[in-house]
């Protein structure tokens, strides 16, 4: 048994917004012929944005079925999950319900067509922010400590900025970072991240073992830093693939830039 929850990423955004910068050109090509307009890029480009529109099944199911942040997990899996990061102003004004608040005005502003206008669609946002995978972990590591009490997780997990070696591991393992350039422009790396309830995450890469990621401070075992590996019994875990976008195919075959 187990369960995909798949996520909103800044692509699918840009998807929602009719921002087709990252759509390879031979997918309009394709769309274009479909309807009989061969090599028309810009009869295909209307086609891919009607795609996704409100009342179109594709558009309906970003905009009704997928969530911006979720926590899921047990005791030290207890995981929070986001595409770019959630800073201490989206949740802590409601420590109780601050996540389900952050998704429903998320998901509201993108229904009613007004994200352009939300500091939550802009830099500092879940979709965009790159600060805790860039900025010095002296400014970072206090927000994302304030983030995850808010939320009553041990980490958070993000995408987005992609990683040269592997998982990215910041703030003493509160925060992992699993954009490891799976895309052929980035190297078409592979990797997944796993969380079991007697051991913590841990990085699991091809034709290696599993790789422990360097624990909070005091939240897991001492002795568990990176590049340590162990054998696992099947027990209930948590895995989070980091074909990031895996959930994609619901739109079909595309070919972003991811970044």
């Amino acid at each position: 048994g187990g369960r995909v929850t798949c996520l909103l990423g800044n692509h699918e955004l840009m998807v929602l917004q009719g921002d087709t910068r990252y759509v390879a050109k031979a997918e309009f090509l394709e769309l274009a012929e479909r309807d009989g307009k061969a090599g028309d890029i810009s009869a295909g480009r209307r086609s891919w944005t009607s795609m996704y529109a409100p009342n179109a099944i594709r558009g309906l199911r970003l905009r009704r079925d997928r969530q911006v942040a979720v926590v899921a997990g047990r005791g030290r899996c207890r995981t929070l999950f986001v595409h770019a990061g959630v800073l201490p102003q989206h949740v802590e004004f409601d420590p109780d319900h601050g996540l389900q608040h952050l998704n429903e005005n998320v998901l509201g502003k993108i229904v009613g067509g007004t994200p352009e206008r939300s500091h939550l669609f802009h830099d500092e946002g879940p979709f965009w922010y790159r600060g805790y995978a860039m900025n010095p972990e002296r400014k970072i590591c206090p927000l994302l400590d304030r983030t995850l009490r808010s939320v009553r997780a041990h980490q958070m997990v993000i995408g987005h900025t992609v990683q040269d070696h592997g998982v990215g591991v910041r703030c003493d393992g509160a925060l992992n970072i699993i954009d490891v350039g799976i895309s052929r422009v980035y190297g078409g790396n592979l990797a997944a991240w796993e969380c079991s309830e007697d051991s913590g995450p841990f990085a699991i890469y091809p034709h290696t073992s599993k790789a422990f990621l360097r624990p909070r401070a005091g939240a897991l075992s001492p002795n568990l830093e990176i590049g340590e590996h162990e054998n696992f019994k099947d027990l209930g875990t948590w895995t989070i693939v980091s074909l990031g976008l895996l959930c994609m195919y619901v739109l079909g075959k595309i070919y972003f830039t991811f970044r």
